[in-house]
């Protein structure tokens, strides 16, 4: 990890001497870094990839009439993602393509922030630190699927609700994502939800709704979709093996509902104060911490899925710092309880992968 660290600091250090003008090309210098030491990992066997790369060597050996016959009733475009890498001699391409996905989708947002909401470099610099500083870089490469959702509904509902451009186009991917990773389908629904919403007024009421679900969705349908089979029975039975799973300790448990609830406070606090777009975002956002609130007991949701709610959090986070005019002492009090909440989330984030994630991983060269 000492050669990324090195790597760290030497953006740090060439940074003031980047332009507003030519950040993209400095976000691009980055990306091809990550993509790199992703390439570079050192695999070990207590690690997602390892499984994912055995099946990768599967697929490629059996072939893909093979493949469609025995693997495509569950999550059928995990199936056709390690058939293609499989055809690769070196297997490492998928962390790499994974990273390039998942931080270039990153950057890519903070680029359109920047120009959407007129933010100057030292605010675009605020979103970059915030992302890679929270944004589990190990778990990203590694776990691959579920990042690779997460990258891909968050670049498109950002094009469909704040550019209102690719709608179909984004729907398409919504629901494919539910067939490369089951985690996906509470998103889709939430997305469900939010399109109801617009038919209803009441949006506390919406709020107080979300919370059934949630407890309904945890406690009764998910237990009763095994009977549909497919990716529905993979869900069930993955939901099942994390209610017992004994590495979630408690500083991973802290690092996540940290970050979920000075997200949530922010998504409160900007409601009120944007426009109808982002509006849709925050209100989706919000759902989903209330979802993870009333589901704490699930361990994939809470673990990883605050890693999902950086990307669109660029939104709110580019409006928050964009707001100047105090509404008075108790506005002006929240700003900045709000603002130290994030630097201490970040800071605590970035100790805790620093401490107990980021020692395990190491890089062939």
């Amino acid at each position: 990890m000492g050669r990324l660290y090195l790597c760290a600091l030497l953006f740090a250090m060439i940074n003031p001497f980047i332009t507003k003008k030519g950040y993209k090309y400095y976000l691009c210098a980055i990306l091809a870094v990550l993509c790199y030491f992703a390439f570079h990992l050192e695999v070990v066997e207590s690690m997602d990839l390892y499984r994912s790369i055995g099946k990768m060597r599967l697929y490629a050996e059996m072939g893909w009439e093979w493949a469609v016959a025995n693997r495509m009733d569950r999550n059928p475009l995990e199936t056709v993602l390690f058939f293609v890498f499989g055809q690769f001699e070196n297997p490492m391409w998928l962390p790499a393509f994974t990273a390039f996905i998942c931080y270039g989708v990153a950057f890519s947002l903070i680029l359109k922030c920047a120009k959407h909401y007129d933010l100057t470099k030292g605010q675009m610099n605020c979103l970059l630190i915030f992302f890679c500083l929270n944004f589990y870089y190990d778990h990203a490469i590694t776990n691959i699927r579920i990042y690779l959702c997460y990258a891909l509904i968050s670049y498109f509902m950002y094009h469909e609700l704040i550019e209102h451009r690719f709608k179909k186009t984004a729907w398409i991917i919504y629901i494919a994502s539910c067939f490369l990773h089951y985690a996906a389908i509470p998103f889709l629904l939430f997305r469900m939800v939010l399109s109801l919403r617009r038919k209803l007024k009441n949006s506390e009421f919406c709020f107080l709704g979300i919370v059934f679900i949630a407890i309904l969705f945890s406690e009764y349908i998910i237990p009763r979709m095994g009977a549909l089979g497919g990716v529905f029975g993979t869900l069930v039975s993955k939901n099942e093996g994390y209610q017992e799973y004994q590495v979630f300790g408690i500083w991973q448990f802290l690092s996540s509902m940290m970050r979920i609830a000075c997200f949530s406070g922010l998504f409160i606090y900007m409601y009120r104060r944007c426009q109808e777009n982002e509006q849709q975002i925050l209100f989706y956002l919000g759902c989903i911490c209330i979802m993870l609130i009333g589901m704490f007991r699930e361990y994939q949701l809470i673990y990883r899925t605050p890693n999902f709610i950086h990307y669109l959090g660029m939104i709110p986070l580019s409006l928050f710092m964009k707001k100047r005019k105090m509404d008075g002492r108790r506005d002006a009090m929240i700003y900045s309880v709000l603002s130290m909440c994030l630097f201490m989330v970040t800071v605590f984030t970035i100790f805790y992968q620093v401490m107990w994630t980021f020692p395990p991983i190491g890089f062939e060269f």
